[in-house]
């Protein structure tokens, strides 16, 4: 699992062998979430309340990313967390790299002098190798 957080935003990168439940089903990402924002609230010991939108960006080879923006603040209940949560199925997920030789796929396209690899190209066990060294882009 990989953590970005910019100010109240987050995004967070879940590997489909962390999830212990149907990445398929709504209200099983719903109660996931939940519980995963909470155990950050406690662990970076950072402020999370108020109204999030959540968009889940699910891959079958990937796992799941959440990009959670915060929308508004809840005044009266100051510890409250609300989630508005929309699910996109069949995610594309490429990963962006600096260097062209960390990808030993013949699918490699070049823009803007970075390197990309659609993950539908890789067996899992490069997923999770050049998912820590690349950055991933989603769509």
């Amino acid at each position: 699992m990989k953590i970005t957080i910019n100010n109240e935003n987050f995004i967070i990168y879940v590997n489909k062998k962390l999830i212990n439940y149907d990445i398929n089903d709504k209200n099983s990402i719903e109660k996931y979430i939940k519980d995963l924002i909470l155990k950050i609230r406690k662990i970076y010991k950072i402020k999370i309340s108020g109204y999030y939108i959540v968009k889940v960006y699910q891959n079958i080879k990937y796992g799941l990313i959440f990009d959670i923006k915060k929308e508004d603040e809840l005044d009266f209940f100051p510890d409250l967390i609300d989630l508005k949560v929309s699910i996109e199925y069949n995610s594309k997920i490429l990963l962006e790299s600096d260097d062209y030789f960390i990808f030993n796929s013949n699918k490699v396209y070049i823009k803007d002098n970075k390197y990309y690899v659609n993950i539908k190209d890789l067996e899992e066990t490069e997923i999770n190798r050049l998912s820590e060294f690349c950055t991933i882009k989603y769509s």
